[in-house]
């Protein structure tokens, strides 16, 4: 076995060199003009946002809109505050360490597919409503294209943008911007106040008026992403002592680990003794996490429960998913649309029982129960 020269080794370095300055600069042309809106597949084909506060927090809420003239109505950014988001993110992620902000500098101007301010559908029935926490390092803006999947399917999402220093941006009440600060408040504090926060954006009429939901607070949901999971389920605990009315939880990865040791935001078999359904990417399915009724999306990865896996495409997201869990195997289009039809006919519903058996994409992992159990296994 003969031992590589000084010369081998130059050349490995430049290939692999070269490989990575090919990879930047054909990624680069990539991004233009992406990401490409998603059709949306439910039977409402326009959406509209409002923004609101709840509380200290800010509130992006999506809803199944009517639209009468589209010339007199604005799109809505897809990042609120334009590149102080996609920064945000991409700092976040690592991708500006690495001279690759770029990749989500783009989503500073990409559209949304939502008209701002538009009016609502008038249904026979009023909506169910859907109040997310976002996760760790999150915001109300990177799930955006999911939860305009919810609201064609009929579903009114509120998506919470919490002031807890663990939104990799947000604009506070007084105006001032408050950047990624994990540091802020003990993990303890953080879950209370995002818990209060999501209460506080559930409370009837906390949204505004006109918008297609129960006034009495009937069919009102709690839901998150990662960090919001443990969130979504102290909010659900404390709900008894407030005017919120919690008809059941909505989770994605829940990280049930990271309860800063408070129990109700464990899950542990409670979450208020509420109808869950949770769905589970394929690594926090090999860490066994379950949490109520729970889904495992075969080929998803983390990142595919908020926008990541669309933000560029797919030979792009892929391997930079070796670095950070953005996009899965599976076509993120088809996932999404499997995790939006389902997850609205479970919030339809209230019974967990109405999101199985209608997709290859979803495999059945944790108990079928009408309330909140899961295990003590978690991934942050």
């Amino acid at each position: 076995c003969m031992s590589p020269t000084p010369s081998d080794l130059i050349r490995g370095v430049l290939t692999a060199a070269a490989a990575a300055g090919s990879f930047r600069a054909g990624a680069a042309v990539a991004v233009i003009n992406q990401p490409r809106l998603p059709p949306l597949t439910g039977p409402f084909k326009e959406v509209g946002v409002r923004y609101s506060r709840a509380g200290s927090a800010r509130v992006k809420t999506f809803y199944p809109a009517a639209l009468p003239d589209s010339n007199q109505l604005e799109e809505a950014p897809y990042c609120t505050d334009g590149r102080a988001t996609s920064d945000g993110m991409a700092g976040l992620v690592g991708f500006r360490q690495l001279g690759l902000s770029f990749l989500l500098a783009h989503l500073a101007n990409a559209h949304s597919g939502c008209w701002l301010g538009a009016p609502p559908v008038h249904p026979e029935r009023p909506l169910p409503l859907l109040i997310y926490s976002h996760g760790f390092g999150g915001n109300m803006d990177m799930g955006s294209y999911l939860m305009r999947q919810l609201a064609s399917h009929g579903v009114v999402v509120a998506a919470v943008e919490h002031t807890d220093g663990t939104a990799s941006f947000t604009r506070l009440a007084d105006g001032s911007d408050l950047a990624f600060a994990p540091t802020k408040l003990s993990r303890a504090a953080q879950i209370r106040r995002r818990a209060e926060e999501l209460l506080a954006a559930a409370v009837p009429g906390a949204l505004g008026e006109g918008l297609p939901i129960s006034s009495d607070g009937a069919g009102t949901f709690l839901g998150g992403h990662s960090y919001g999971g443990p969130a979504a389920l102290l909010a659900s605990s404390l709900a008894a002592g407030s005017p919120v009315r919690v008809s059941g939880l909505l989770l994605h990865d829940p990280a049930l680990g990271m309860n800063g040791g408070i129990g109700a935001a464990a899950g542990g078999g409670r979450g208020g003794g509420v109808p869950t359904l949770s769905y589970v990417s394929d690594e926090y399915d090999r860490a066994g996490v379950r949490c109520g009724t729970t889904l495992h999306t075969v080929g998803g990865f983390h990142g595919n429960f908020v926008d990541a896996a669309l933000w560029a495409p797919r030979w792009v997201m892929r391997p930079l998913s070796a670095v950070i869990p953005a996009a899965g195997p599976s076509d993120p289009l088809e996932l999404h649309a499997a995790i939006a039809a389902t997850g609205a006919a479970f919030l339809a519903s209230g019974r967990p029982s109405s999101a199985l058996g209608s997709s290859r994409l979803l495999e059945l992992r944790g108990g079928l129960s009408s309330s909140s159990s899961s295990s003590s296994s978690s991934s942050s």
